[in-house]
């Protein structure tokens, strides 16, 4: 049966005009903190400010002998006098310049729908398209799942964690086929992912059980190994190479596992699961076999070293405290992060992690998607 894409008005477009996307407010807030940096004798201009309803990108030029540290030195300071968590995020865009962001503690919505409807989603290339919100500078932030090639999402309970699982879902259904890209999800907790159940995409329902979990890996092991054995036959070395060379009947689909709450499933049955995630996540990228796996509680006992050499990119909202951020990015900073989608995503070709807020899609609209491909 041929599938037939939902309708974008299906979703939702959420206000999220707020007092920083408000001129006057915001120059008062440069005054501010121009006159903040003085009173600590660190001498710089603002020579450019970048509004998003998140946060105030200003971009400040040292004078001559003010170095980096001494304004990543004064965070805290600026965050007590600014009434506002600062992050110094590095260079500015322009030469010889350093980004101060002031960020918004009202975490305003972004609609998934918003980001959809943008030309960068439309016009992309990408094998698996992922709306996944808006960057620090107010710009579209996308990526290609199929390219990170597999993700570690982290985050505790109201981060914004689950609901960018949802993006990623969202995101297939409204962009890719069932012959294109299908869906293996295991959800031990029987919460967020059950709605999915019906949909085409599904290779098979949502699985609950650690020992279904199991043999569906391994399913999907021997999955990968009949795939490599096609590619050999056509001599070829990946899923994009194979479907270029036969027919439209024998092209074969990319593959998304999800795995929620996978520190759990660890727990449940911790050698057997971690084997056949290391192997995947080691052997599958070219057979267009990519992994999900996402925890309210990174431990470095099971996000060991060994996952995170396979999986280099990472997305992180809100965690405990440094030694978790530390687990899911090699850097501290997610501890800092606000909730309701503050993230921060660390891709393998990129050194510093991209800040963004998360796109936001509610369960009503998730739902309304479900009987419009049911329907």
């Amino acid at each position: 049966m041929e599938y037939s894409f939902p309708d974008l008005d299906l979703l939702e477009n959420h206000n999220t005009k707020n007092k920083f996307m408000d001129r006057e407010y915001v120059q008062a807030m440069a005054e501010e903190l121009s006159s903040t940096l003085e009173s600590f004798k660190v001498k710089c201009r603002i020579t450019d400010v970048r509004m998003t309803p998140f946060a105030v990108l200003f971009d400040v030029m040292p004078d001559p002998g003010v170095s980096v540290k001494a304004f990543k030195n004064l965070r805290v300071d600026l965050e007590v006098h600014m009434a506002s968590p600062v992050e110094i995020v590095g260079i500015g865009e322009k030469e010889f310049t350093i980004g101060i962001a002031i960020k918004n503690w009202d975490r305003p919505l972004v609609s998934l729908r918003e980001i959809m409807e943008s030309k960068e989603f439309k016009d992309n290339d990408y094998a698996i398209p992922i709306a996944a919100g808006i960057d620090v500078l107010g710009k579209e932030f996308l990526f290609d799942l199929a390219a990170t090639p597999h993700l570690l999402v982290a985050g505790t309970t109201g981060s914004g964690k689950s609901t960018f699982i949802h993006d990623i879902v969202m995101s297939v259904v409204f962009s890719r086929t069932p012959d294109e890209v299908r869906f293996l999800m295991i959800d031990p907790k029987l919460v967020e992912l059950q709605a999915y159940n019906d949909i085409p995409h599904m290779l098979m329902s949502v699985i609950n059980d650690t020992k279904k979990a199991i043999e569906a890996l391994q399913w999907v092991d021997q999955e990968m190994m009949e795939r490599y054995n096609k590619f050999a036959a056509k001599n070829v070395k990946n899923i994009d190479s194979y479907n270029n060379a036969v027919s439209a009947d024998e092209r074969i689909p990319r593959i998304v596992i999800i795995v929620d709450e996978y520190m759990e499933m660890m727990f449940q049955a911790p050698k057997e699961l971690k084997e056949y995630i290391k192997r995947l996540s080691r052997l599958a990228r070219a057979s267009g076999i990519h992994l999900v796996l996402a925890t309210q509680r990174p431990s470095s006992d099971v996000i060991t070293n060994d996952i995170k050499a396979n999986i280099p990119c990472r997305a992180s909202f809100t965690v405990v405290d440094w030694r978790e951020s530390k687990t899911i990015l090699d850097r501290t900073g997610a501890e800092r992060l606000l909730g309701n989608g503050d993230m921060l995503f660390s891709a393998a070709e990129t050194s510093i992690p991209i800040h963004a807020q998360a796109a936001y899609v509610s369960y009503e609209e998730i739902d309304r998607v479900i009987s419009e491909i049911h329907g």
